[in-house]
């Protein structure tokens, strides 16, 4: 953009009085900014109240950078807020690393962050992430998270710059944008609790894996869908579970027993419910592109935090 046509722009954002849209533009402008003077090399930064890093040659991590806001705001906030020191946290399907990052300051020394994807471009960078936020209790585990232990077929972007398009079963409008299949090792969730948390149970869970939700809650240690579980932000994408022969429903059924269920819509369509809601028994979930559902246990351990979470997921 010119100068003249920023200058012009800044007069009417300014007129209109709209002084919040004139600071995120500026804020965005600074950001891209910084990144064209940083080069390739990966930086720490600070938003949302947590550290970060951005890997300025991975267009989904500039991007994230550059942008305005907080995609999952309020659901990393609930993850934050429900952590206490020497607590782990689990990231099923981390990407760009954001949840992980946002967890350590909370865990402390003494807890521990187990970031797990199946991608080994993005397993490689969230080890270069942690390194440089100096991040000694955190731990990266490259597999896919399923209902088997081994090795399954993966497709990853052929250019790898489009890892939001990456799955174990891509649609046929991913595979159109440039996929390729290779092996990777397979684990479940019954394979992390044991072998890399040790038995520990995580105070919280994260699971965006792409369709792959349901396989994987099958394979899971029986405390962690229990009362006394961790709290779970789980991704329902309809149009991803379809490929594995699954329903929003189906994810929604492991934790209907011993949990609270809200859900938050992503990309609502219009007409249907655009805010952070409980779950009513039977609710059909398809009126938003895809949406997080948040799983709050009913035990003694949660007795404490849970009025605070549902709160914060009410008042949004």
């Amino acid at each position: 953009m010119s100068l003249l046509r920023k200058a012009a722009t800044f007069a009417r954002v300014a007129k209109e009085g709209n002084l919040g849209l004139l600071r995120e533009r500026a804020l965005t402008g600074a950001r891209g900014l910084r990144l064209r003077l940083q080069g390739p090399q990966p930086f720490v930064f600070r938003r949302s109240g947590f550290r970060a890093v951005c890997h300025p040659d991975w267009p989904q991590s500039s991007s994230h950078f550059c942008s305005a806001g907080e995609p999952d705001d309020l659901e990393m906030r609930l993850v934050v807020g429900c952590l206490r020191p020497g607590d782990w946290f689990l990231d099923g399907g981390a990407n760009l690393g954001l949840y992980a990052f946002a967890a350590l300051e909370a865990v402390g020394p003494d807890g521990g962050v187990v970031a797990v994807d199946a991608d080994a471009e993005a397993c490689r960078r969230l080890e270069k992430s942690f390194g440089l936020l100096g991040a000694r209790s955190a731990e990266v585990v490259h597999a896919a998270l399923t209902d088997e232990h081994g090795e399954v077929t993966f497709h990853v972007s052929e250019n790898r710059v489009r890892s939001d398009i990456q799955s174990l079963r891509p649609n046929a409008e991913a595979f159109s944008k440039g996929l390729r299949p290779v092996v990777v090792p397979a684990r479940t969730l019954e394979d992390i609790g044991s072998e890399v948390l040790a038995g520990k149970a995580p105070r919280a869970v994260k699971l965006d894996i792409e369709g792959a939700e349901v396989d994987a809650l099958r394979a899971c240690p029986a405390g962690w869908l229990g009362p006394d579980g961790p709290l779970w932000v789980v991704e329902i994408n309809p149009a991803c579970l379809a490929e594995f022969g699954r329903t929003p429903g189906d994810v929604v059924d492991a934790f209907v027993r011993d949990f609270d269920c809200f859900v938050v819509p992503k990309f609502p369509r219009p007409g249907t419910v655009s805010r952070p809601h409980r779950l009513a028994i039977g609710e059909k979930i398809e009126g938003a592109l895809f949406y997080n559902l948040i799983a709050v246990p009913g035990g003694q351990r949660w007795r404490e935090h849970k009025p605070r979470i549902i709160a914060m997921l009410e008042g949004s």
